[in-house]
């Protein structure tokens, strides 16, 4: 029975991807751009040329917008190469089915962590609107979320497996600039409780990676060069406020985006905060998320975890209070965007992830309470 449902589950998801791949606008914008850039590094050129990039979509799209520049770094687009070796149709359904199916996995995984959540909650994991972007632009960012669920596997495990937090820690670098601040408190954490055995298992995996990303490593200066451009956009996260203050000062420079994430680290480390167990996870990396330098809304797929433990959190509250109500209130904030009707840039995403760190602030104790109580099959 249980080898049915999940046949039938992959069926409606092979579906929907092959819905997406015909829709002229469904899991485009941003998928095209870096499926053009592989098919030019495929054919010996320089993924990060704008003016090749314009060459090899020009017979895909009218025009390729200037904001298209590639900024995702040298190992993302290693990652990528199984996915956009493929014509663009194919890529397009690839990357569908299996951001379906990743996201199906999680969900699976969190239900056997976690408890699963009433009907009427489970379907809120697939209106999550992280995820319905993901899916519109053509985003890897389902892959951040299984990590961040790898990385929460680890940390309750009493065994601690070596590979779940390496593998937990390579999907999170394939967007590095959300995980600025908890990042660094995981990797001191491993070498705190990993033995030398695991630890050099751990290296050897990220030696390998490197040896994979090697053929594109030649192109780091040029995309640094290309990454610069994103900079000129106003991030989806509070530190865009923070170059807006550098600017008043006289002083207009991106790396005015690093200092709420810099002062974030050191007062965390001066503080001796620990990454140790799920809530702590969970909070940091809200906070990584909030004040990371560059980020956009689909990157907050890594952030699914917390909205399922928040939706928990409030059934076992036994208090209705005034933190259970607003943290109601920030909850569905955070999943019913009603402030893009105010302003329909993406930039204004930001307050997703405010409301959800705000939201875990306020039903702290019962998010504590209900990871306790819950711990599942699959922590060891």
């Amino acid at each position: 029975m249980r080898h049915a449902h999940l046949l039938f589950t992959l069926v409606i998801f092979a579906l929907l991807s092959l819905a997406i791949t015909f829709h002229p606008l469904l899991g485009v914008f941003d998928s095209v751009a870096y499926w053009g850039a592989i098919q030019i590094f495929l054919h010996g050129g320089d993924p990060y040329n704008f003016e090749e990039l314009e060459r090899q979509l020009a017979g895909i799209l009218r025009q390729v917008p200037h904001s298209q520049r590639i900024g995702g770094h040298p190992w993302t687009l290693t990652f990528t190469i199984p996915f956009y070796l493929w014509p663009f149709p194919i890529a397009k359904f690839l990357l569908a089915f299996t951001n379906l199916s990743l996201y199906y996995l999680c969900i699976r995984r969190l239900e056997s962590l976690w408890h699963p959540l009433p009907r009427f909650a489970s379907l809120l994991m697939w209106g999550y609107i992280p995820f319905l972007a993901t899916m519109f632009f053509g985003q890897f960012s389902i892959f951040l979320l299984l990590g961040t669920i790898l990385l929460i596997e680890w940390l309750e495990s009493t065994e601690r497996p070596w590979w779940k937090w390496a593998i937990g820690m390579t999907l999170l670098a394939i967007k590095p600039q959300g995980f600025v601040v908890v990042a660094p408190l995981l990797a001191r954490e491993f070498l705190r409780t990993s033995s030398a055995k695991d630890r050099r298992y751990a290296v050897g995996m990220f030696v390998l990676v490197t040896l994979l990303s090697s053929p594109l490593l030649t192109y780091l200066p040029e995309w640094f060069s290309s990454n610069r451009f994103s900079h000129q956009h106003r991030t989806a996260t509070l530190s865009s406020y923070a170059r807006d203050l550098g600017a008043l000062l006289g002083y207009d420079s991106a790396l005015w985006l690093w200092a709420l994430p810099a002062i974030s680290l050191g007062t965390l480390l001066a503080l001796g905060v620990r990454v140790t167990n799920t809530p702590s996870l969970l909070l940091i990396l809200t906070l990584s998320q909030v004040t990371a330098p560059y980020l956009w809304v689909y990157d907050a797929c890594a952030l699914m975890p917390l909205f399922y433990a928040l939706i928990g959190a409030v059934q076992c509250m036994k208090e209705p209070g005034w933190r259970r109500h607003l943290g109601i209130l920030f909850s569905s904030v955070a999943i019913f965007p009603i402030y893009l009707t105010f302003d329909s840039d993406f930039s204004f995403m930001r307050m997703h992830n405010v409301c959800m760190g705000i939201a875990a602030i306020l039903l702290l104790p019962g998010l504590r309470e209900y990871l306790r109580k819950h711990r599942g099959h699959l922590v060891g």
